[in-house]
C-alpha cells in the first residue's frame, strides 16, 4: 500500500447523526427501485440486493467503509450471542457501515434485508434479534455497539424501516 494511500485510510473519527444514517439508508433504498426495479420485481434473493445498497451507500458514506455480507471482525470471524441458545455464532449483516479493523464509534449502521414474501416469520425474527445484539451488546467478544441497526422489508411497491439505535435505550423493534 502506498503512504498516500495508507495516509488517506487514517480519518478522524467524525460523528454521524442518527437521522443522517437513517436518511442516507433511506436514499440507498429509493435509488434501488428507481435503478434496479428488476431486482425487487424478480424477488431475488437478498444477497442479489445487499451489495446494490452497499453500492449506493458508499457514495454518501465516502470516509467509511460499506460491505456486503462482511463477517470479520479485525481478523477473526464475526460472531455475536442471539437468538436461542448462549453459544457465538458466525455473522455476516447483509450491509454495514463502518471502518474495516476498527471498532466503536467507526461501527455506524448495521443492515437486515427481506424481501416481501421471503423468510419465515422465524427468520426475519433472527435477524432483528442479531440487530438488537449488535447494537446493544456490551460483552466481549462481540461488544459491537453499532450505532443503528436497521430492518429492511422491500415489497414490490414499497418498503418498510424498523431501526433501534444505540443511544436511545427504549427504541425496540414493532
Amino acid at each position: 500500500m502506498s503512504e498516500q494511500i495508507a495516509r488517506n485510510r487514517i480519518k478522524q473519527y467524525m460523528p454521524v447523526s442518527d437521522a443522517v444514517l437513517i436518511d442516507n439508508l433511506k436514499r440507498s433504498v429509493e435509488l434501488l427501485y428507481e435503478n434496479e426495479y428488476s431486482l425487487i420485481a424478480r424477488r431475488v434473493n437478498e444477497r442479489a440486493v445487499s451489495p446494490v445498497i452497499a453500492h449506493y451507500l458508499q457514495g454518501l458514506f465516502p470516509e467509511h467503509d460499506v460491505d456486503a455480507e462482511y463477517d470479520r471482525n479485525g481478523a477473526d470471524l464475526k460472531r455475536l450471542r442471539y437468538g436461542t441458545g448462549t453459544g457465538l455464532r458466525r455473522i455476516r449483516p447483509d450491509v454495514l457501515v463502518h471502518r474495516r479493523g476498527e471498532r466503536f464509534p467507526d461501527d455506524l449502521l448495521a443492515v437486515e434485508i427481506k424481501l416481501e414474501g421471503r423468510g419465515t416469520p422465524e427468520e426475519r425474527d433472527l435477524d432483528i434479534k442479531k440487530l438488537t445484539a449488535l447494537v446493544r451488546s456490551k460483552q466481549p467478544p462481540e461488544d459491537y455497539r453499532y450505532q443503528v441497526g436497521a430492518f429492511l422489508d422491500l415489497g414490490r411497491e414499497e418498503y418498510t424501516l424498523q431501526y433501534i439505535r444505540r443511544e436511545f435505550p427504549d427504541d425496540h423493534f414493532e
